[in-house]
């Protein structure tokens, strides 16, 4: 008998260990297949030398946006082209000097409209102008100023002083690195000194400016 019981305990502690075996082999087996799953359809990191191009090769591509227009930063502009005086219709030439690269300015102009002719006149005039559109292509522009007027038309003294008040609408040409423009100016001359003239002379100029 006791040979009996020892041969069955025997049994029980190899049966024991059979089965704490076989349970660890399962348990290794299935980790192992949970490793090699995880592995497979895992996404690998981003590798640091990989170029940005494929890094972010699903991210839509951006409109590249609209350059803004910049001021011109000139200090001194010259004008100059024809001019007309309305009343009697008069042709001649037109020259100014602006000075000024803010919004606000002093202007030196001369006009020649036949002033050797019997409704003719030269007229040499000093303004202040306000620019109410500074950094923009389109710049309308409103000056006042005095002027001396030379000339037949300027009575029998020949000569006579005025008041200046101008409108002006000029346009910023697109060139690069340059402050070129193009302007409409709309001068009057109202008679002040040392004439008997009551109405005002009228004159109309298309210039082309630059800067420097």
């Amino acid at each position: 008998m006791p040979t009996i019981g020892k041969t069955r305990a025997t049994r029980f502690a190899l049966l024991r260990r059979l089965r704490i075996g076989t349970g660890a082999a399962g348990i290794a087996v299935a980790m192992l297949t949970a490793r090699h799953a995880v592995a497979e359809f895992a996404q690998p990191p981003f590798d640091e030398q990989e170029p940005a191009r494929w890094r972010y090769r699903d991210e839509p591509e951006r409109a590249p946006e609209p350059l803004e227009h910049e001021a011109s930063s000139s200090t001194v502009r010259f004008h100059i082209g024809p001019a007309a005086l309305l009343q009697p219709a008069t042709p001649g030439l037109f020259a100014a000097l602006d000075i000024g690269e803010r919004a606000v300015g002093a202007r030196l102009s001369g006009s020649w409209l036949r002033a050797e002719s019997a409704d003719g006149v030269a007229a040499y005039a000093g303004e202040l102008w306000v620019d109410f559109n500074r950094g923009s292509q389109l710049h309308p522009i409103l000056g006042a100023g005095a002027a001396w007027v030379k000339g037949t038309a300027a009575g029998e003294h020949g000569s006579a002083g005025a008041g200046v008040l101008r409108g002006a609408l000029e346009y910023e040409l697109p060139v690069a690195d340059a402050d070129a423009r193009v302007g409409l100016n709309v001068l009057a001359l109202v008679p002040a000194i040392g004439t008997e003239r009551a109405r005002p002379w009228v004159m109309g100029s298309l210039t082309v400016g630059a800067g420097f």
